[in-house]
């Protein structure tokens, strides 16, 4: 039978055409209600990753981070939700990181019972 490559030429191609422009309208249309992605991040001015929202391992993560800064000025706020994990319920948290090191975190588990408590990164605890 005959080429189905979309042409301007022909009524079948100006259809195709059409019919694909109108799936990319709608498409674009959607955007400005909702975005689906795997991964979110929002860069400054220099591409420095500022904001991190992403599901790793089932668990829902938004980093929220200061620019690159020297040693011991370094930090970050991670904000979660988890599903839940053996033999621990649902739960949702703040942690507080500086310099790779948790500083402290706020957690509540669904089920009132929580994970033993992370070791604060300050030797003043």
């Amino acid at each position: 039978m005959g080429d189905t490559t979309p042409s301007i030429e022909g009524v079948t191609g100006l259809r195709e055409l059409r019919a694909r422009l109108a799936e990319l309208e709608s498409k674009v249309a959607q955007l400005t209600d909702e975005l689906r992605t795997g991964r979110l991040v929002v860069l400054d001015d220099r591409e420095h990753e500022r904001l991190v929202a992403e599901v790793v391992d089932g668990v829902l993560e938004l980093r929220l981070e200061l620019p690159p800064a020297p040693p011991g000025r370094r930090s970050a706020l991670l904000a979660f939700t988890s599903p839940g994990c053996e033999p621990f319920g649902s739960g949702l948290g703040l942690q507080l990181w500086a310099d790779g090191e948790l500083v402290d975190e706020l957690c509540w588990w669904a089920d009132g019972e929580r994970p033993p408590r992370q070791p604060r990164g300050s030797p003043d605890d």
